[in-house]
This record gives structure tokens, C-alpha cells and sequence, in this order.
């Protein structure tokens, strides 16, 4: 980059500053019209919206998050021939070709002003000047800085020397190179979104649509983007919509703990699959001196446990530090402005938010270092050996380091295996690169098992939450020195506290839970989607006793920590089990009546007395008894599930869904047995259910999808099948029960919508 004198570098940023401010005051203007805009871009079809982002910015990139796409495809620091996709990472016809995406977008940055997300776009090209692929001026950063004015008209950036001290309060100081990026980044991003939203008003009657008025359109700006820091406003953190995130991880994995306990089948399907991932289907490395290695029934058992008591404390720690936030944030946040500093308490509690955050990435992250090597289509691509200090390790072969759908995920596991890189980088970052490698093609994310998946979905939630407290700006910039500062004093916090949510290391280390646990001789046989009958539930009732002693003996063990825990689930909750076998009622025709047989004498006295009095059984000759009942009276079939109750004692309201909805919900949410709903469930018939019943869709990295409701911001999340596109019968029950706890559904919930 060729060097220029600070007049010039002076002269450039009042020509940016006045291009930003002329672009954002014919933004403000433009969108009074706000809801023609949000007619016309939800009328249009995603071709044609392409088409109006293509005319206000040319050769737009395709895919989203386009800077780790090109540092995907060179691999290389400062190797990259195309900066501008560094400098504008929110760019992208993929994100902003959305229904929401682009008026969320054009919605935040009308409602603050530029003056708002200094830090927020500074943050944004981080990645970019990190790997050198964004060059600075920085031959002034020493002597000079740029000073944000945040009502200052057409100079709202100016280079000032350092030790030139400013009257105005309301001011942002950056160092040259910093102030250069964001103004740079800024004057296109206005000029862009003035342009879209010019495009999108022409031509269209002003009294087609009626005028949105600044509260409406401010209210819309709050809501911001389901997902991305990019395209909502940097200095309103929205710890409640955060709340209802970590509130539906920890529900899934409440959820998890008591499938495992309530279902034979779930039980013995989590211990086989993780058994199918141990250590001993990776080869040994040609170097390495083979010992024997084999991981028992009793292991896994205790791994499958420990991870689902880990997840429950993780997201209950989460939680309470989370409400703990939110309450600091309402009491010190605010009405905050950027040039403002954040009270010492909120700082702090953001700082320990953070830390907690990261700490806990570490045990998902060592399950999924554990699991990725021996899974089934990648086992192949690893070797193992022992380091020194007696550590089995896995390391990667040449043939796999050579192989194009396979080199993405190792580098990137790599990357995230470095602790300086993820601290560089950030944890949401580094899980975007993960996006970027599983986006690539299916090849791709077909070499990842379900279980690798659900676990990458784990990292992903942990990293939701460190990008949503990281734009939190500009406050947020503080937070890794708050974080050096105050580290020692957080950890010796979490030291006390941790008894309070996660079990210790060395929990049923004394004990054989395999002697009851271990699923062999058909000891968990669950037929859920057999047809009922005395068979069928005699074989349940078995699987569920054995399933109870386990959990007897498994119990006893931990009892007494269990007790100190503060986790949501109690252990002393009694699970559902199947009732005993009553014959159902008969469904023949029934007979027809017999004929009395009677003499003709009596026929004729009938017809000629019949309006005096009727005939007797002795007259009939009908003196046959009735026959006596020996298996009591009839009953329907039981229900296969218990139906809650509202909380309120009031009926649950009808969603009207369409037919194919409705069968949907039958296959998930049935009373008892009905025939032709055995199957698979196509993911898009579900997603298109839940659509129905008022819910909108956020994918994360793996495979966990949330689903939110439109009115009550309700979450839950699912996992999408994998690798194929349809849940199997089981994997479909499993879902139902999760609503059925979650939100109190049944299949008397759902109505078909009427025509």
C-alpha cells in the first residue's frame, strides 16, 4: 500500500464523512415509506430480489459469509486476490435475498445512526486484517486518530492529532488505520443500502400502501436479524431473546436425560451409537507401538451419563449467570450511548459471561475431538498413537490431509484445537469456518455421523451466545482485557460453584454398570410401533423394568451429589410406564335378535289384544338365561401416552393446521395406536408443520435447527435427520415427546383447517 501524507488521509475522510451522512439522511427519508418497501421486497420472487441487490451492488458474492469461503479456498494469510469480500463479510446474495434478512438490515441502520456501529463494523473486518488480507494505513496510527462526531452534520469524521484534546463530549476516538477501515466500510454500506431502498420506492403508488410510522419502523429495527450480528443495531443487547435460547438448549438436553430414562429403546440406541465411536475402530499410526485398547460396556455407559449430566449443568450454569446479566442489564444498560462507559458490575458480569461461555466449549469440544476420528466415514482417515505422557492421540494421514472433501474439516478442527487461535479468531468465527467447510458440498457432510453432528450443534449453541455479547458494541471491546484482569478471580468462583451443577469426575467409578446396563440379549426390545396387543406390551413392560433396575443402581451411586446439584431435573421424577393388557372391545357386528318361537294361538290373542298388554317371555317361550359376563366389563384400548393437563386448568386451544399437517402431528403426537402411522417423516414435512402452527425456523452449525413462535417467542430445538432427509418411526416419537413436554401438545391440539 503506497504511503500518503495526513493531509491527503485528512482531505479523504471529509469526503467519506460527507458521503455518509448525505447517504444516511436519504436513507432516513426513504424509509418513511417503510412499509411500501416491506410490501413490495415480500411480494417479490427471490429472482427478483436478486436482481434489485445486483443493481445496487455489483457482482454481489453468492455465498454467505464470503470472506471464509475465499480463506477456504486460498488457505494461505494475506494470499487472497478478492480484499473487498474481507471488508464486506454481510454481503452476500444468500443472506440478504431473504424475506427478513435486507429489511432488518436497512431497518437497524435507519433507526441509529452510523455513529452507533463504529466498533460494530470495526469488528467486522477483524478476520480480514487479521490474516492480512486487509492492508492498513498504520504509518499515522501512532501520531494520529480519527474522531467520531456523533452530532456534528457533514463532519462526522475528522483527523485529529493524538494529543489534541476535543470540547465535545459526544466523540469516539479510533487510531488512523481503524478509522480509515470504517469509514471506507461505511460510505458503501449507506450508499448500498440508500440505493436498494430508492430501487424499491420507485414507481410504486403512494396510496397503494400506507405510510409506516417512525414507531412501527423502530420496533421492526429492534427485532433485528434471527441470527447474525451484521444486520441489527450494535448497542441493544437483547438478553431476553438470549434467555429463550439457552432456556431451549437446556430443554433439550432435560429432555435427553429423560428419554434416557424413560425409553429402553432411546437408552440402548445413544449407548450403541457411541459405542460405534470409540477409540478402538481407529488404526494404530505405522510409528506408533500398539497396546491393547478396547473400551468396555461399562465405559461408554459411563460416558453416555456423564455427557448428559454435563449438558444439563452446562446450560443450567449458563442460565442462572444469564439471568444474572439480564438483571445488571436492566438496572445499568439502559439507554446507553457508545460514548458512554458501562458501570464496573456490568462489565464484570459481561467479562464472566464470556468465560463461562468458553469454559464450557471445552467439554463439548472434548467430546467431539473424541468422537470425529473413530466415526464410521472418517475412522479410516486417522491414525493413533501414544504421546509421552501416556495420551492416546489422533492424528490425521496423508492420504486424508490429500483429500478434498476431507481437508476442510481437519484444518479446521485443527484451528480449533489451537486455544491462541480461538482466542484470535473468536469462537463464532471459527464456527462460521465450520459452516463454510459443511456448506461445501454433501460429499462433505456426509463423512460426519449423526453424533458428530449433534455435537458440532453444541459447539455452535456456546458460540451463538460469545457472538451475541461480542456485539455488544462498543462496550464489548473491552472484554478480553476485563477478561485478563479479572480471570483468576472467576475461576476461583467457579471452583466453589461447580459442585452446584456438574457431577464429579470420578462418579460410578466403583461400580459395574454394565451388568444391568450393557444392551445385549434383547434386555431393552422396545416394539413402540408394533400393533398393540398382550405380546407387545408384555415385552415393553419388560424392557421398562429392566430400563428402572439400571437407573436404581446407577442412582445409588451419585445420590448424595445429586442432592447438592441445582439442576432443573429431579431425579426423583417418576417416568411413564406402560399399563398392564385389557382385552379391547369387540368390534363385530352384532348379532341379530332371535325370533321367538311361539305358537299361532298366541300370535292371534297378540294381534287381537296387542293395545291391552304385551306378551311375557313364559308367553313367548323365550325362557332362555342370560348368559353371564367373565372378563368384566369392556374398555377402549389405553392410551399409549399420558395427556398433561394444562398448567391453568383451562382446554388447550385448537391450532388449525392443513391436512397434511395434520397428519404430521398424528404420526408425532398420538393417543394411542393407529394404523398406517408406522414410517419415516420427510424433514420438509415437519418444518412445513411447524410452520403452520405458528413457528419460524434458525439453523445453527450441525445439525440443530430452533423453532421459535411468532407470538410467544417460544423456542425449541430439533435436530434435523442425518444424513438422510426422512426421520425414522422411532427418531419421529422421540420429537413428539419432546412437544408433548414442551409446549403441552397432544393429538387433540391440532384441528384441520377448515376450507
Amino acid at each position: 500500500m503506497s504511503t500518503i501524507t495526513s493531509d491527503e488521509i485528512g482531505e479523504k475522510i471529509l469526503q467519506s464523512s460527507e458521503s455518509i451522512t448525505k447517504s444516511y439522511a436519504r436513507l432516513q427519508l426513504l424509509m418513511e415509506n417503510y412499509s411500501t418497501i416491506e410490501f413490495r421486497w415480500k411480494k417479490y420472487n427471490t429472482k427478483k430480489r436478486q436482481n434489485r441487490l445486483e443493481e445496487a451492488w455489483q457482482k454481489m458474492p453468492i455465498l454467505q459469509r464470503p470472506d471464509l469461503w475465499e480463506y477456504n479456498r486460498t488457505g494461505y494469510v494475506g494470499s487472497s486476490d478478492n480484499p473487498a469480500v474481507f471488508m464486506w463479510p454481510d454481503i452476500s446474495l444468500r443472506a440478504l435475498k431473504d424475506e427478513n434478512t435486507l429489511l432488518d438490515f436497512l431497518s437497524a441502520r435507519c433507526h441509529d445512526p452510523p455513529y452507533n456501529f463504529l466498533f460494530a463494523d470495526r469488528e467486522a473486518v477483524e478476520f480480514g486484517v487479521m490474516t492480512s488480507n486487509i492492508q492498513q494505513e498504520n504509518h499515522l496510527a501512532e501520531t494520529y486518530d480519527v474522531v467520531f462526531w456523533n452530532d456534528a452534520g457533514n463532519r462526522y469524521g475528522e483527523l485529529l492529532k493524538r494529543d489534541v484534546d476535543c470540547a465535545k463530549t459526544r466523540q469516539i476516538r479510533m487510531n488512523a488505520g481503524d478509522g480509515l477501515l470504517v469509514l471506507e466500510r461505511q460510505q458503501r454500506l449507506y450508499r448500498f443500502l440508500a440505493d436498494v431502498a430508492t430501487s424499491l420506492c420507485k414507481d410504486m403508488p403512494e396510496e397503494s400502501v400506507p405510510k409506516s410510522s417512525p414507531e412501527q419502523r423502530n420496533a421492526n429495527a429492534l427485532l433485528g436479524v434471527r441470527r447474525h450480528s451484521f444486520y441489527r443495531s450494535p448497542v441493544h443487547f437483547d438478553a431476553h431473546s438470549l434467555l429463550h435460547f439457552v432456556d431451549a438448549q437446556l430443554d433439550a438436553a432435560e429432555d435427553h436425560m429423560r428419554a434416557l430414562r424413560e425409553d429402553p429403546r432411546y437408552f440402548a440406541d445413544m449407548l450403541r451409537e457411541r459405542k460405534d465411536h470409540a477409540m478402538e475402530h481407529v488404526a494404530w499410526s505405522p510409528s506408533a507401538r500398539p497396546v491393547q485398547v478396547k473400551e468396555s460396556w461399562n465405559h461408554t455407559i459411563r460416558v453416555v451419563i456423564r455427557e448428559a449430566y454435563a449438558a444439563l449443568g452446562m446450560w443450567t450454569a449458563v442460565k442462572v449467570q444469564l439471568q444474572a446479566l439480564s438483571r445488571l442489564m436492566a438496572d445499568h444498560g439502559v439507554g446507553l450511548e457508545p460514548h458512554e462507559a458501562l458501570s464496573q458490575p456490568l462489565g464484570d458480569a459481561l467479562a464472566n459471561m464470556v468465560w463461562l461461555l468458553e469454559l464450557m466449549f471445552e467439554m463439548p469440544f472434548a467430546t467431539f475431538v473424541e468422537v470425529l476420528p473413530p466415526s464410521p466415514m472418517m475412522r479410516d482417515s486417522f491414525g493413533k498413537t501414544i504421546t509421552p505422557d501416556g495420551k492416546l492421540q489422533f492424528l490425521p494421514t496423508q492420504q486424508a490431509c490429500e483429500d478434498t472433501t476431507k481437508v476442510g474439516i481437519i484444518r479446521t478442527v485443527a484451528m480449533l484445537m489451537n486455544k491462541d487461535i480461538r482466542k484470535d479468531v473468536g469462537l463464532p468465527t471459527l464456527m462460521d469456518l465450520f459452516d463454510t467447510v459443511l456448506l461445501k458440498d454433501q460429499a462433505t457432510v456426509s463423512l460426519l455421523s449423526p453424533l458428530v453432528m449433534r455435537t458440532i450443534s453444541d459447539l455452535s449453541a456456546l458460540a451463538e451466545c460469545v457472538r451475541e455479547i461480542f456485539a455488544f458494541q462498543p462496550w464489548a471491546r473491552n472484554i478480553r482485557s476485563a477478561l485478563e484482569r479479572k480471570e483468576a478471580s472467576f475461576r476461583q468462583d467457579w471452583e466453589k460453584a461447580k459442585a452446584r451443577w456438574l457431577l464429579p469426575d470420578k462418579a460410578w467409578n466403583q461400580s459395574d454398570l454394565a451388568t444391568s446396563g450393557a444392551p445385549v440379549e434383547e434386555r431393552f426390545a422396545y416394539p413402540v410401533n408394533q400393533k398393540p396387543s398382550r405380546k407387545r406390551t408384555n415385552a415393553m413392560q419388560r424392557a421398562e423394568a429392566n430400563l428402572d433396575k439400571f437407573w436404581g443402581e446407577a442412582d445409588r451411586e451419585i445420590l448424595d451429589h445429586l442432592k447438592q446439584m441445582e439442576l432443573p431435573f429431579d431425579a426423583t421424577w417418576v417416568p411413564y410406564r406402560t399399563p398392564n393388557w385389557v382385552e379391547p372391545m369387540s368390534r363385530r357386528e352384532p348379532r341379530a335378535p332371535q325370533v321367538p318361537q311361539v305358537s299361532q294361538d298366541v300370535i292371534d290373542f297378540e294381534l287381537a289384544h296387542r293395545t291391552q298388554q304385551r306378551p311375557s317371555k313364559s308367553q313367548t317361550g323365550n325362557t332362555q338365561p342370560e348368559k353371564a359376563k367373565t372378563r368384566g366389563p369392556a374398555q377402549a384400548p389405553s392410551s399409549e401416552f399420558p395427556i398433561p393437563p394444562p398448567e391453568d386448568g383451562t382446554p388447550t386451544p385448537k391450532i388449525s393446521v392443513t391436512h397434511e399437517s395434520l397428519q404430521v402431528f398424528r404420526m408425532l403426537l398420538p393417543h394411542r395406536w393407529e394404523g398406517g402411522l408406522s414410517g419415516q417423516l420427510p424433514w420438509r414435512d415437519f418444518k412445513s408443520a411447524m410452520t403452520e402452527a405458528g413457528f419460524w425456523s434458525e439453523s445453527t452449525s450441525g445439525s440443530s435447527v430452533g423453532f421459535i413462535h411468532d407470538k410467544t417467542r417460544q423456542r425449541i430445538q430439533v435436530h434435523r435427520p442425518h444424513p438422510h432427509s426422512k426421520y425414522e418411526f422411532r427418531a419421529a416419537r422421540n420429537i413428539g415427546r419432546h412437544l408433548r413436554r414442551r409446549f403441552g401438545w397432544n393429538e387433540k391440539t391440532f384441528c384441520l383447517k377448515s376450507t
